[in-house]
């Protein structure tokens, strides 16, 4: 599987609002490595899911925040894999007051409830609950784009692995009815049409 991955770069902006930083943890499950995205335009900006802590992912992300003149106050996790919250002790080493908000919270996280809404700047992101993946999945949609984190529910490349697989293909039916646009997964490449990648599952 590995030889036939798409090659990301470590960062890349993907629209005005969203640039994703690659956890620098490829690997056979992992696949190109865990995808994090810094999203906004301004001068704060939010983070979803934080890889699992390598000191590459760290670097950059602190170079896309140094040329983007920014800082983050939040992160949203969108389940509790290691390879999506591993990087928040080191976050916390330089942001000490950051919040970090996840759907069925560990000690000193905010719940997140399906339907709620995260302002940064002109961007809006919307919480949307689809366990399946794990029971406590959380999904995100970027209402300006009608596009949707998928988080590991839907993956850029290969099949996605569930917990539950009755509430994995329900979350899959839902999901489909909430954009039409892309697809910002937690593995592998940007789906340009996550609808209909979405149906073929």
């Amino acid at each position: 599987m590995a030889s036939s991955l798409v090659s990301l770069p470590e960062i890349e902006r993907l629209s005005s609002r969203v640039i994703r930083i690659l956890g620098g943890n490829p690997g056979k499950f992992t696949l190109q490595g865990t995808n994090t995205y810094l999203v906004g335009q301004g001068p704060t900006r939010l983070l979803i899911d934080t890889g699992e802590g390598k000191p590459s992912w760290l670097t950059s992300l602190q170079k896309v925040l140094s040329s983007e003149k920014a800082s983050i106050d939040r992160v949203i996790l969108t389940h509790w894999h290691h390879d999506h919250v591993g990087g928040i002790p080191d976050l916390l080493t330089l942001y000490p007051h950051l919040k970090i908000y996840k759907h069925k919270p560990s000690e000193n996280q905010i719940d997140v409830k399906h339907g709620e809404i995260f302002k940064v700047d002109d961007t809006t992101l919307r919480a949307f609950y689809c366990p399946g993946h794990t029971n406590d999945h959380m999904g995100l949609i970027l209402e300006e784009e009608s596009a949707m984190f998928t988080g590991d529910n839907v993956l850029g490349q290969g099949t996605a692995v569930f917990e539950d697989l009755s509430a994995y293909m329900d979350s899959l039916q839902k999901m489909q009815h909430e954009f039409s646009g892309q697809a910002y997964p937690g593995h592998g490449p940007v789906i340009e049409n996550g609808k209909a990648k979405i149906q073929e599952g």
